[in-house]
């Protein structure tokens, strides 16, 4: 069974070696392949240390498609440390030591110490999330460390996936449903086929009053069986009826795809830049309705604050995690639009300090509004 590593924060291997000796990592892919080779001789310390997690963090492709699949290619590799009696990997063979490991796109705290392991199976930081009704779950859970997970409501469960949890680079996601899709709507525009035209959504006074009456898939309630125990999330479904709620994702401090909810108001801005130069008039012909100081290379960007509404104090460890976050996206008009997180600051609030917990955060759009790739 392969040990998970945070390749965001330093990983070492440590290994001794005999005076006047010299140790070899090797770094092996899946199927045995060296991705890299690194020897070090023995100095005043018997062990020797390599730090390996830049490396292999090079390995790790995350992309998150307009459909929602989600994939995160984390590294299963393998440390082999041979220690030798003579420098620069010479002599004889002293010992062999090899792990397994599968690495992913997070970071341990400072607290956590050295080398922090991951033994959890739900890889999120907080015990309450928050959904919007008629939407999806998804839960990002450690592969090596999950035996079932069970989506209930009202005590009843409603879907549950026991045994057999499927083993994807060391980290999967489950849902309360089995489409990729969020909504009502966009489960009704995606159905499509050869032999059927593209499904079209109307909206109309019996579908909202179907709508308010039930919500699909409903869940208050999600139990992760892991190696360690029971670990249990709190669902929290908000109805929201004046704003238009936006939903953030993020690659979390596991180095897995998170949801965030923000329910209330949001702005968008647009920023410009321009140069300018006077145009010249050397032939002495010009029209009056001709510009004299023109504009050029006008650039412009976007940006949006969100703002989560009234929410648990669980929202301070996931909000921590995406001000932290290099990858961001924000879901428009049925694509994932990546995103810069622009807020530098996050004040972490408390019921007992300020009564209602609710955050603001600002968003820039991670590219241009004028398309200028070439």
């Amino acid at each position: 069974m392969a040990d998970y590593v945070l390749l965001r924060s330093p990983a070492y291997f440590t290994k001794s070696a005999p005076v006047g000796g010299s140790v070899k990592l090797e770094i092996k892919n899946s199927n045995g392949f060296v991705l890299y080779e690194i020897i070090k001789n023995r100095r005043t310390n018997s062990f020797i240390n390599f730090e390996y997690s830049e490396l292999v963090r090079d390995y790790v492709d995350i992309y998150l498609y307009d459909n929602n699949e989600k994939l995160v290619d984390n590294v299963e590799f393998e440390l082999v440390g041979t220690s030798y009696t003579g420098v620069n990997g010479t002599g004889t063979v002293v010992s062999t030591t090899s792990v397994d490991k599968i690495g992913l796109d997070g970071y341990g705290y400072f607290e956590d110490g050295r080398n922090p392991e991951v033994t959890k199976g739900c890889l999120l930081s907080n015990k309450v999330i928050y959904k919007l009704a008629d939407s999806e779950i998804s839960i990002p859970y450690a592969t090596e460390n999950t035996t079932s997970v069970a989506f209930l409501y009202k005590g009843e469960i409603v879907h549950s996936q026991v045994g057999g949890m499927v083993k994807f680079s060391g980290v999967d996601y489950v849902s309360n449903t089995g489409y990729t899709s969020q909504s009502f709507k966009d489960r009704i525009e995606s159905a499509s086929s050869v032999s059927y035209p593209k499904a079209v959504y109307e909206e109309n006074e019996c579908v909202k009053q179907f709508l308010d009456e039930y919500e699909l898939y409903e869940v208050d309630e999600v139990r992760i069986g892991t190696t360690e125990g029971l670990e249990t999330i709190k669902v929290i479904t908000v109805d929201e009826c004046k704003y238009e709620p936006k939903k953030v994702v993020f690659i979390n401090r596991w180095g897995a795809f998170q949801d965030l909810w923000f329910f209330k108001k949001s702005d968008e801005t647009l920023g410009t830049t321009r140069e300018q130069f006077k145009k010249s008039n050397t032939d002495g012909f010009y029209q009056t309705n001709e510009h004299q100081n023109v504009a050029f290379n006008v650039k412009s960007t976007k940006k949006i604050t969100l703002n989560t509404g009234y929410v648990s104090e669980e929202y301070n460890a996931p909000m921590q995690e995406l001000l932290q976050s290099e990858l961001v996206w924000m879901r428009v008009d049925g694509k994932n639009i990546p995103m810069n997180v622009e807020s530098k600051n996050l004040k972490f609030k408390t019921s007992v300090n300020d009564k209602l917990v609710d955050y603001t955060i600002e968003l820039s759009y991670s590219f241009d509004a004028i398309n200028n790739i070439r």
